[in-house]
């Protein structure tokens, strides 16, 4: 079986819809998604649309506990706009009522067991969608790693693409489809191969100018927003 495995999307449908494209023509089965469909860019309603046809298995982010906070409380939502970008307001006035709660209700962690393997998939860790692993994090100051009843486990969240093995445990985050932050615009996502057991890390390159175009002219005093596609 091939299972493609990303997250990160960000409301970044020109992305999302690059690596899908890429997943079809690698007859990918099934997606694992690690969260954070929302935030930054506002096409979140297209996301969701775009994966619909598929058989997915997604964990929440912490931009869809955002997304639930910021339902209630119109102080937050301004906060969070401030520092990520009108992506997530945007999202809020387009998606349906249905698809808002989808979103927020997503679990976290979700543990699946797929050809034989004990897959635990999560945003930041399984503790928390706030925690942060980088490829560089000293993950033997994290017990729960070692604790942890699978044999891989798949989180997000850093945006940085990672695998490490940590004892008898895959560690993988596939960084980001929506937002990279290793430099480069290309979106990222994992092929996994179930029966050789090999993971692959993809980029795939589109067209960014909409996306750039949308950051520039809706959030010009956050040029992260765009800046982030075109540095070197």
């Amino acid at each position: 079986m091939n299972i493609g495995i990303l997250g990160d999307i960000h409301g970044n449908k020109d992305a999302l819809n690059a690596v899908l494209n890429a997943a079809e023509a690698y007859n990918v089965d099934r997606l694992l998604i690690t969260g954070d469909l929302v935030g930054y860019y506002p096409f979140a309603k297209d996301v969701l649309a775009l994966l619909a046809a598929w058989d997915i298995d997604i964990v929440r982010g912490n931009h869809e506990d955002m997304l639930q906070k910021s339902l209630t409380d119109k102080a937050y939502l301004e906060k969070i706009s401030a520092k990520y970008g009108s992506g997530l307001s945007d999202s809020i006035n387009k998606l349906s009522a249905q698809e808002t709660d989808y979103l927020i209700n997503l679990p976290h962690p979700l543990l699946l067991n797929i050809e034989k393997k004990d897959i635990m998939l999560a945003h930041g860790s399984p503790i928390c969608v706030n925690d942060y692993l980088y490829p560089d994090s000293d993950f033997t100051s994290c017990d729960w790693v070692t604790e942890m009843d699978c044999d891989i486990f798949i989180c997000g969240h850093t945006h940085y693409p990672m695998k490490k093995v940590i004892g008898d445990k895959i560690v993988l985050n596939p960084g980001s489809v929506g937002q990279p932050r290793n430099k480069g615009s290309a979106a990222h996502w994992v092929l996994y191969d179930t029966c050789s057991q090999n993971f692959e890390f993809k980029t795939e390159d589109y067209d960014t100018d909409d996306i750039i175009e949308w950051a520039k002219v809706t959030n010009p005093n956050l040029p992260y927003l765009h800046r982030v596609f075109t540095r070197q």
